[in-house]
């Protein structure tokens, strides 16, 4: 992966603002006056000081604190570095106290000084001179990426209008891309129609381009998953701008273009390593969960016996990856052999977006589910039996909901490419939507998971889903 040189400057910048901090906190705390100190550095700061070098770049890359869009935005920016800050703090307090390294924070308030000086000049330096820097290197031309506009309709021109007459953009349009080899040649505005999406890795190649932005009024999924695919062939960064993604927009962080929302598919890579990585995290993290766990496996499981008669786990054929079924677990929530086929019914529905089934996707007051179901499902308790499912290879711990038999067979086409990856126990959709979409707006939220899935992606969602679970957020129990 190919890393920006401006990019990789901030980084440097970011690790030279909390290491003058940490250097003006020890000053003040020994030499100012405020404590009569005169012994030498001591070197066991040189273990905090890496430790916040270290921390500091990755959170900020987690808050997207190195996409030039930031940059532009005093408020939103700021935000970012106190959360940053904030963070590593906090995981500084809890890494230190694991390893009962208690000598490294032994001034706690030169700790607490270094974190208020460096939030307080990496928000100047990037609020106020790194933005004066960017505005100066993009009227200069030195930061900028030579974009191809893919689509023709009102959403393009508007792009193309308000890229063009922005300030803050760094994109540099070369044309414009169709799907009618008769326009080729044609003119949209003061740019050319280059070529067709069949000619997309011909023309990326010709007009050196580094990013697409796909404006389509299309209001069929097919036709836009297939440009897609064709532009993830190219290797570029994909922004992605349709009515039908607009979930996507509105529950995730987007990016914003002539005043149009999009969402951002990054470039093809390999997912080797990433997904042997990613196999070692399920399995260490599913065994540690099963072991730390089982007291509360033990509470449930009789809690569920003394409730209502029946066996404790819920067993289910489910479709996984490369739609390869297995049996699926969860904590059993209903009464034992009762009628299932409303829900298919609803399910059938659902998936076909029948529109009067959106509000009860839970069916509330559900006379099917026990007393104890109620709160196994408002707190996702019932979901814990899955980690078995994660330990054996079947499920992981971040990806797509899990798609049972009977609702795979009303699937369109489109949906099925959930079927990419392993299902998982927590995802994207599951922390930022839940039982608050539609469908085809659940599938769409997976696709954005599955088309930018990553580590530090997955450790974002395990993070989220603690307060989600926690407060039982978007349950319709």
């Amino acid at each position: 992966m190919r890393i920006s040189k401006h990019k990789l400057y901030m980084v440097i910048v970011d690790i030279l603002i909390f290491n003058t901090a940490f250097m003006l906190a020890y000053y003040i705390n020994y030499f100012s006056g405020l404590r009569k100190v005169t012994e030498d550095f001591p070197k066991y700061y040189l273990l905090s000081t890496i430790l916040f070098s270290l921390l500091i770049p990755i959170l900020f890359q987690l808050l997207n604190l190195y996409k030039y869009q930031i940059i532009t935005d005093r408020a939103r920016q700021a935000t970012a570095i106190l959360k940053g800050y904030l963070q590593a703090l906090l995981l500084f307090i809890a890494v230190t106290f694991l390893l009962k390294a208690a000598y490294i924070v032994q001034s706690r308030v030169i700790i607490g000084l270094a974190f208020l000086i460096g939030f307080l000049l990496a928000t100047v330096v990037r609020c106020f001179l790194v933005r004066w820097a960017y505005f100066m290197l993009v009227k200069k031309e030195k930061v900028g990426k030579r974009a191809l506009i893919i689509g023709t309709g009102e959403e393009a021109k508007q792009l193309q209008r308000g890229l063009d007459s922005s300030d803050e953009s760094y994109f540099r349009i070369v044309g414009f891309c169709d799907s009618d080899p008769s326009r080729v040649g044609q003119k949209v505005g003061d740019y050319l129609i280059l070529g067709t999406v069949d000619q997309i890795e011909e023309m990326i190649h010709r007009y050196q381009v580094e990013e697409i932005l796909i404006a389509s009024s299309d209001k069929d999924h097919v036709p836009i998953l297939k440009i897609i695919d064709q532009c993830k062939e190219a290797g570029c960064v994909i922004h992605v701008i349709s009515d039908l993604y607009k979930v996507v927009t509105d529950k995730l962080e987007s990016e914003v273009f002539g005043n149009l929302r999009t969402f951002r598919i990054a470039s093809k890579q390999n997912g080797l390593v990433r997904d042997g990585i990613k196999r070692v995290m399920d399995f260490s993290g599913s065994t540690i969960l099963l072991i730390l766990l089982s007291p509360v496996f033990l509470i449930l499981s009789i809690l569920i016996k003394l409730d209502s008669s029946g066996p404790i786990f819920y067993k289910r054929k489910v479709v996984g990856k490369d739609q390869k079924e297995f049996t699926f677990y969860k904590f059993r929530t209903m009464f034992a052999n009762n009628d299932d086929s409303i829900h298919k019914s609803f399910m059938k529905d659902f998936i076909q977006g029948n529109e009067k089934t959106h509000d009860t996707f839970y069916v509330r007051s559900d006379p099917r589910i026990t007393r104890v179901g109620k709160y196994l499902r408002k707190y996702s308790l019932d979901e814990f039996p899955q980690l078995f499912n994660v330990f054996f290879g079947e499920m992981t711990l971040v990806g797509p909901r899990p798609a049972n038999t009977d609702e795979v067979q009303h699937y369109k086409d489109w949906h099925k490419k959930r079927f990419q990856v392993k299902p998982g126990v927590t995802g994207l959709w599951q922390v930022h939507a839940r039982s608050e979409v539609k469908y085809d707006d659940m599938v769409a939220i997976d696709l954005y998971y599955i088309e930018n899935r990553s580590l530090w992606l997955d450790l974002e969602i395990l993070f989220q889903t603690i307060p989600t679970v926690f407060f039982g957020r978007g349950s319709r129990i």
